[in-house]
C-alpha cells in the first residue's frame, strides 16, 4: 500500500457553548400587604417570578408547592383551611395551571403547604421569564384577630421541572 504522511499542523474548529438549564424562583413583592376581610373573593394571595433567562434550554414545570407561613396574632388560631378555592394562575389571573384546591385545616400549624400538579407542564421558554398568580377566597366566619399569612415558594425543591427536551 501507499503510505501518506501530514504534516503536524494544529487545526482549530469552531467552539461550542454547553449551558444547562437553570429556572430561578422568586417570591415577588406583590402583592403589598393589605387587610382582607372574611369573604372576601379572588384575593391575589401571592406572585412567584419563574426566571428561565439564564437556562440553555427550556424549563417545564409539573408541580408547585406552596407554603402559607403564619405570623402575628394567635398561631394556635390560624389555620390554612380558613381559605377556599386556592387557584395558581399564570400571570393574566385566569388561566388556571392547575386544580382547585381546598386546604385542609392544620389548626396552629405555622407553614402549612398546598400542592399543584400542574393539568399540563408549563414551559418556561429560554433566556425569558413569566409570572404565577395565587388566588383565593378567605371564607366568612373565620380567621383569628391580627392574624398574618405569607404565602411562599419556601425552597427551589417546591419546584418540580426539568429540561422541556431533557
Amino acid at each position: 500500500g501507499n503510505t501518506i504522511t501530514g504534516s503536524a499542523a494544529t487545526v482549530t474548529g469552531n467552539t461550542q457553548t454547553v449551558a444547562v438549564g437553570a429556572l430561578t424562583v422568586v417570591n415577588r413583592s406583590t402583592p403589598i400587604a393589605a387587610s382582607v376581610v372574611p369573604g372576601a373573593a379572588n384575593v391575589l394571595l401571592a406572585e412567584f417570578g419563574l426566571d428561565a433567562s439564564t437556562s440553555g434550554e427550556d424549563a417545564r414545570v409539573t408541580q408547585v408547592i406552596v407554603t402559607d407561613n403564619f405570623s402575628a396574632g394567635t398561631v394556635a388560631n390560624m389555620d390554612i383551611a380558613d381559605w377556599a378555592n386556592l387557584r395558581l394562575t399564570k400571570e393574566d389571573g385566569t388561566t388556571l395551571l392547575a386544580d382547585i384546591q381546598q386546604p385542609t385545616s392544620a389548626l396552629g400549624t405555622t407553614n402549612s403547604t398546598i400542592t399543584f400538579a400542574l393539568s399540563t407542564p408549563l414551559v418556561v421558554p429560554k433566556k425569558t421569564s413569566t409570572i404565577l398568580k395565587l388566588i383565593g377566597d378567605y371564607k366568612t366566619g373565620v380567621g383569628a384577630a391580627l392574624e398574618a399569612h405569607t404565602w411562599r415558594i419556601n425552597a427551589l425543591t417546591d419546584i418540580t421541572t426539568n429540561g422541556a427536551t431533557t
